[in-house]
């Protein structure tokens, strides 16, 4: 069993290569909390543990922080977020002076966009 980001999401990889959990982020979890926790999943991993244990941990982990560290955490999401619609809206503005086959441009206009929303 060993750790991967699929979709921006870390999963548990089990020993036949099939995704066996999912540390989902919901709608509930803050960006800064989810980069943490997961963070947290990566440095405490043991696979002998049950995953929702590790994210039991991993939760109490985050709530155990100072306001300040996650003060901290936030402010680096916020300038990755910002970051990331920066450099989405310099790169579609730069795919919009091409010239090409329009379904090629959405599929480019696509992939920067989902990029972009990996950030948000």
């Amino acid at each position: 069993m060993n750790l991967n980001w699929i979709d921006d999401e870390l999963v548990i990889i089990d020993s036949e290569g099939f995704i066996s959990h999912v540390f989902e982020r919901t709608p509930s979890i803050p960006r800064s909390a989810y980069k943490h926790m997961t963070g947290w999943v990566e440095s405490n991993f043991d696979p002998k543990l049950d995953p929702s244990e590790l994210w039991r941990q991993a939760e109490e982990a985050w709530e155990a922080l100072i306001p300040e560290h996650k003060a901290v955490i936030w402010s680096m999401c916020q300038q990755e977020s910002q970051s990331a619609r920066d450099i989405c809206e310099g790169l579609l503005a730069t795919l919009g002076s091409y010239q090409g086959v329009k379904a090629v441009k959405g599929a480019f206009r696509e992939a920067i966009l989902t990029a972009r929303d990996q950030f948000l």
